[in-house]
């Protein structure tokens, strides 16, 4: 009975650990959309900056072309480590990352407040590290610096 009890603690904290190590940061508005459903709320030409706001919400960057047309960038990133950064020892010898996941949306108004352009990116990285081996953008021995 003890037993149990105690693979039962050790797989809460370590469900706990992965759980609570996700991070995500930017417009959380844009986390669940694709292409696709992008491509249903935006129609160029038509699309207005009241209609953009209802869907996305309020962007955090807003900047302006040389012919004065305004630029909306709505960005997202979701960092999910690997589960092998929790387990001692372990991530010790091999290597440690983790899942990047950013969308970006960009959205182009002409002057009269309506959508010109737009794009939607999505990246899915695997990011890693290991402490055995040297970084290969740190100086080495001998190098000039």
């Amino acid at each position: 009975m003890k037993t149990t009890k105690t693979v039962r603690t050790i797989i809460c904290l370590a469900t706990v650990a992965v759980l609570t190590a996700c991070t995500a940061v930017g417009d959380i508005k844009i986390e669940k959309h694709t292409q696709s459903s992008v491509s249903k709320q935006i129609a160029e030409g038509k699309t207005t900056k009241a209609q953009i706001i209802s869907e996305f919400g309020n962007t955090g960057s807003v900047s302006f072309t040389d012919s004065g047309d305004e630029v909306w960038t709505y960005k997202f990133s979701r960092v999910v480590p690997d589960f092998t950064n929790f387990i001692p020892f372990v991530r010790w010898f091999f290597n440690r990352g983790a899942i990047v996941t950013t969308k970006e949306i960009v959205v182009i108004f002409n002057q009269t407040g309506v959508v010109s352009k737009y794009t939607m990116d999505e990246t899915k990285n695997k990011v890693e590290y290991n402490l055995r081996s040297p970084r290969d953008d740190m100086p080495k021995d001998g190098d000039i610096l």
